[in-house]
């Protein structure tokens, strides 16, 4: 990061002066802009206190500015069923919901969930057994591996918080950002519709 940065900052030199290099040094906290060889690159670790509330629970955090709500999660707060894939926001085996909606924790700062709500695979059981969703992917055999298991349940219950009565096309639809490189996808849409039979009867 810091090499990349410095490439950066010396061909925008080149191009344009010293201001694309006094606005790095300002915006990674130094405290003069002229002070970026100094300190600039060293305050980019900085680390700022995240209040949030993650599976009905206020927490609060230490996170720099560059580290993603992933990364934060599975290494900082130990929610490890919260899976790495990708990386890159391609098959959605990090898929958490934020303020109700599916994102992929690999795409999203920590800071930026600062006073949202957040609910991941460890929050969606209840304290008396399995949710309905997870029920369902067991007894259709919807898993393999299990990397992709939790980003797959976590879109799935958005969907059915969302449409108590999803058609199959629009199951299939909701679950194009997840992939599953094990037992295809025919299994987890059985899954999904049987789970919404469940919630509805």
């Amino acid at each position: 990061m810091k090499r990349w940065l410095e490439r950066v900052a010396k061909r925008r030199d080149i191009e344009s002066g010293n201001e694309f290099r006094d606005w790095l040094a300002v915006e990674a906290g130094a405290d003069q802009p002229g002070n970026w060889r100094k300190n600039g690159y060293q305050t980019m670790a900085k680390q700022r206190i995240i209040s949030t509330t993650i599976n009905g629970n206020v927490v609060e955090f230490l996170a720099a500015p560059r580290q993603t709500l992933l990364e934060v999660l599975r290494n900082s707060l130990d929610l490890i069923g919260t899976k790495e894939g990708c990386s890159n926001g391609n098959c959605g085996a990090c898929t958490v919901l934020l303020d109700g909606r599916p994102v992929d924790s690999c795409l999203v700062l920590a800071v930026e969930v600062e006073g949202a709500c957040l609910e991941t695979i460890e929050g969606v059981a209840a304290s008396d057994g399995l949710h309905v969703i997870q029920d369902a992917f067991l007894e259709q055999a919807a898993l393999q591996c299990g990397i992709c298991t939790p980003g797959f349940i976590m879109s799935s219950k958005a969907l059915l918080d969302e449409n108590a009565s999803p058609t199959e096309e629009e199951i299939r639809f909701h679950l194009a950002g997840n992939l599953c490189r094990c037992i295809g996808y025919d299994k987890i849409v059985r899954a999904v519709q049987q789970a919404a039979e469940g919630e509805t009867n």
